[in-house]
């Protein structure tokens, strides 16, 4: 089964999911516009009376749910538009085969030792997870202020290659060899992947990693046991 097939079965099933939690923020959205405020408390929920067995078993999930919360906002941001615009984005983006934004970045795609490609933009549109990763590594420590990062007079080069919806294995290559040749130490590859039509252009951007002495860390599968160092290599699971 090739990328373009793969991609509209999973895109098949992103719909019904995104179909799904729709129907959640939208009677959500009834609910809310019934009690008549922007911002109901979990009492103003307990309180509401529902007219449809929707509205009720939201009301009840609601309820339940937003006791672990500091209010029902939290709540509802987490638990059901979060997963709107995560699923949303899966079916526009990630699981489109025909959303295609390379002139931005202005290759060949099809050229897969094309490198020199793209630009110095590292935040884009959207860079929370970087952001996030970044402050575990390396935030200031001991100054009283948020969390401490776990590394001291640490250097963090910040490389953007692995955009929703445009997954390449070009560009994870190319990532991991200009972090190498530019003097990287430790590369964290904390990003997910659906699909990897040329695994073999990243395999041995990999290698080219290991003869420098460049430690990888991708990241852990949630169901994997422990974090593992692999036999004779610089890749740490964990």
């Amino acid at each position: 089964m090739n990328k373009h097939s793969q991609s509209c079965l999973m895109n098949t099933g992103a719909k019904q999911q995104l179909q799904g939690v729709s129907g959640m923020a939208k009677v959500t959205d009834s609910i809310i516009l019934a009690i008549g405020k922007t911002s109901p408390s979990r009492e103003d929920f307990i309180a509401f009376q529902p007219v449809s067995m929707q509205q009720a078993s939201m009301r009840s999930m609601i309820v339940r749910g937003s006791k672990d919360y500091p209010d029902v906002k939290s709540f509802r941001d987490k638990e059901i538009y979060g997963p709107l615009e995560h699923s949303r984005a899966e079916v526009e983006y990630s699981l489109n085969a025909d959303y295609d934004p390379r002139s931005i970045v202005s290759d060949d795609s099809l050229n897969l030792v094309e490198a020199g490609y793209g630009n110095a933009d590292a935040t884009g549109p959207e860079a929370s997870h970087g952001t996030h990763v970044a402050g575990i590594i390396g935030a200031v420590r001991n100054n009283g202020e948020g969390m401490d990062g776990v590394a001291d007079n640490v250097r963090i080069m910040s490389i953007r290659a692995i955009p929703q919806g445009d997954e390449r294995d070009k560009d994870v290559a190319n990532a991991i060899r200009y972090a190498v040749d530019n003097e990287a130490k430790i590369i964290n590859m904390s990003f997910g992947k659906h699909f990897s039509p040329h695994k073999a252009i990243v395999d041995e951007a990999v290698k080219h990693a290991m003869k420098k002495d460049v430690l990888i860390v991708p990241p852990r599968h949630w169901n994997s046991p422990k974090p593992v160092q692999e036999k004779e290599s610089n890749i740490y699971t964990g």
